[in-house]
């Protein structure tokens, strides 16, 4: 075991939170179209398309949005793996007390360990968390902030490599930064690729 910290993001990288937010936009008359986690290319895709509105999804019933999230085949194996060697903690967005009582229920549910979970609801406090750690996300754009603002080593977590929003080269004006450093940043589309860029990372 190592003792470096490690800290995981929750949707999209533990579990399948869009792909019920696509049915739901469907159910709620946003859209006759069933769209996919390819279809949608930035984090304001559904926001753009369809207005602020669609957060009532994950806001007006927490409890009842992540009863339909599921988890990514593999995710308690890898989360038990990492939980013996790394000192691992969740790092999760928080939009309310409710949201965060929802999704702790969710892992505790089920992660049979006692995992520490962080909300964050601004960005910078996440920074703050992950200074001197490692951070396994599916959005580029922390990675490459940490990479940048933090010098800290970041897997960009892209689920069997669908995830449109996921691929780093839609974030040019980040790599092109004179700070970025490409040898701090790691790119994975499963568990076991995660469980091998680690490895690279503590060979370096």
């Amino acid at each position: 075991m190592t003792n470096k910290k490690l800290y995981l993001d929750m949707d999209s990288t533990i579990c399948d939170f869009m792909s019920p937010w696509m049915q739901w936009l469907v159910d709620n008359n946003y859209t006759n179209t069933l769209y996919s986690v390819e279809d949608i290319t930035d984090y304001n895709w559904m926001f753009d398309k369809f207005g602020n509105n669609v957060k009532d999804y994950f806001t007006k019933d927490p409890l009842q949005c992540y009863s339909s999230v599921k988890e990514y085949p593999g995710f308690l194996e890898f989360i038990l793996w990492l939980y013996i060697n790394y000192d691992v903690e969740i790092l999760t967005h928080s939009w309310s007390k409710k949201t965060e009582f929802a999704k702790r229920k969710w892992l505790t549910d089920r992660v049979p360990i006692d995992l520490k979970i962080n909300f964050y609801s601004e960005l910078n406090e996440k920074f703050k968390l992950t200074k001197n750690a490692i951070l396994i996300d599916d959005y580029p754009l922390h990675i490459l902030k940490h990479n940048i603002e933090n010098k800290g080593l970041g897997i960009i977590f892209d689920f069997n490599g669908k995830n449109a929003w996921s691929k780093i080269e839609k974030y040019s004006h980040f790599t092109d930064n004179e700070n970025y450093n490409e040898n701090l940043t790691k790119y994975a589309t499963n568990y076991s690729e995660v469980k091998q860029k680690l490895f690279e990372f503590l060979k370096n």
